[in-house]
């Protein structure tokens, strides 16, 4: 009598749960073998922000660790917020090291130029955003206008006209 298990493939029980977007991650990543990692080409090399909705404003937060608040630039126009960083490397410090200091086996560490492009809800007044850098988190304000803000509206309460009740 023939084995039946021969046949049966063992499977993850979160398996199915995959989020559609990792399964097409995945599924580049593995198709594009020797290419590296898929990044827009218009975009230059991203990295993680954090958007946050208060009452007053919009508060952003950028994780650039490594590098100086003099290598970061960051710019307001519209209703977008621009973040730019770049490290101010030497370019024979970005070249395989060799000699004594050893060869770079894998570079993963970008030294490239980091780009974000934020779009709010609202326009915004580039002369109120504020920003602070601290241990490799830059954060953002961005005040909210008042038109921006909502607005309670009172309700009155109808008074009976007399004669239609």
């Amino acid at each position: 009598m023939p084995d039946t298990k021969k046949g049966i493939v063992k499977r993850e029980a979160y398996e199915s749960m995959t989020p559609l977007r990792d399964v097409m991650n995945r599924l580049l990543e593995e198709s594009m073998v020797g290419l590296g990692r898929i990044e827009p080409w218009f975009a230059g090399r991203a990295f993680p922000v954090d958007l946050l909705e208060t009452d007053d404003a919009y508060v952003v937060e950028a994780a650039l660790p490594g590098l100086k608040p003099e290598e970061i630039e960051v710019t307001a126009l519209g209703d977008t917020l621009t973040i730019r960083a770049r490290h101010e490397q030497r370019e024979e410090q970005r070249e395989k090291k060799s000699g004594n200091d050893g060869v770079y086996l894998r570079r993963e560490r970008s030294m490239d130029e980091f780009l974000r492009v934020i779009e709010l809800p609202m326009t915004l007044d580039p002369k109120k955003v504020t920003a602070v850098y601290e241990h490799g988190l830059l954060t953002l304000s961005v005040p909210k206008t008042e038109r921006e803000k909502p607005v309670m509206i009172p309700i009155k309460k109808r008074e009976p006209v007399a004669g239609l009740n």
